[in-house]
């Protein structure tokens, strides 16, 4: 094993190696008795939860050297903060910065100095002038000093951290042989909470979207979630849906084929019809954001 991706969702814990060809050589999902979801947590000393995470790293890495390892860490879009506004980009950099400073305090008004962010231009303008959609994406910097501390404990130090749903792009590339940013395609992220979509086209994201699930057909959701898209950028040819996540079923790629005219679907297999031990093997999916990870930690 080379390349190490440790996945954090809710109470879920996924890990997963990769060796220097960049083959998946070992992966293993398992529940905790805490939860990444729940944002007290980070309000703890790291030490509380380390003897349990610590075990689950262990055994998995059994007589791997965790320092010698190009480790990272995908979180839950959940964990972090993502919102899609109007920006004006021609604006200083100082001007930019108080805007998004100023997005962050309507939902953090007591934190939101203590974001780590970054944005992206989506390349729709508004308004027939200089102000376009961008996307922010902020992660709580107790968050990020927690997971550092926690992984420490292990002898782990990790490359980066980075929300799953942008992590799959490499994914895609490496594994599945698509040059992504050469078409327009769609990722989504199937889960129980929480249904996720990106636009890719050409040379970037171009759309992002998400829904909480709560009481509703998730099925439904994603469905209108392609619908939207499609509708936004009419002009715009879908070329390829990828879906993942841990309801992202065959049969929902059938169910959804049958309702986006001809657009090809592909659910994010990773293993086949086993896991890499040869044993019956769960939806592999739930793993393409490590992969998409470790791959880019392999080669970088």
């Amino acid at each position: 094993m080379i390349s190490f991706s440790i996945g954090l969702s809710g109470n879920v814990l996924r890990l997963l190696g990769l060796d220097a060809s960049g083959k998946i050589t070992s992966t293993v999902t398992s529940r905790l008795s805490f939860d990444f979801g729940d944002d007290q947590l980070f309000n703890k000393n790291p030490k509380s939860i380390a003897p349990e995470f610590s075990e689950h790293i262990a055994t998995f890495l059994k007589n791997e050297d965790p320092v010698n390892l190009r480790t990272g860490v995908t979180i839950d879009t959940s964990m972090a903060f993502i919102n899609v506004i109007p920006l004006d980009l021609s604006e200083t950099s100082g001007a930019v910065e108080s805007h998004i400073l100023w997005e962050l305090s309507n939902y953090y008004p007591d934190t939101y100095k203590d974001f780590s962010k970054r944005f992206y231009k989506l390349g729709n303008p508004l308004f027939g002038g200089t102000i376009d959609e961008a996307i922010i994406i902020a992660i709580d910097r107790r968050k990020i000093r927690f997971i550092k501390n926690l992984c420490s404990q292990t002898g782990i130090l990790p490359k980066n951290i980075e929300i799953d749903h942008f992590a799959v792009e490499k994914c895609l590339t490496e594994l599945f042989g698509r040059n992504v940013r050469d078409r327009n395609v769609i990722i989504s992220s199937c889960s129980k909470k929480r249904i996720d979509s990106s636009l890719l086209v050409n040379t970037g994201l171009k759309f992002y979207d998400y829904d909480q699930v709560l009481d509703r057909n998730p099925l439904k959701i994603l469905f209108d979630q392609l619908i939207r898209i499609k509708s936004k950028f009419p002009d715009i040819t879908i070329s390829e849906i990828f879906l993942y996540g841990d309801i992202s079923s065959k049969a929902i790629v059938n169910d959804i084929g049958k309702h986006l005219g001809g657009v090809k679907i592909t659910h994010l297999d990773l293993f086949g019809e086993a896991r890499p031990d040869g044993r019956p093997k769960p939806d592999s999916s739930v793993y393409a954001p490590l992969v998409g990870l470790a791959l880019k930690n392999l080669t970088n």
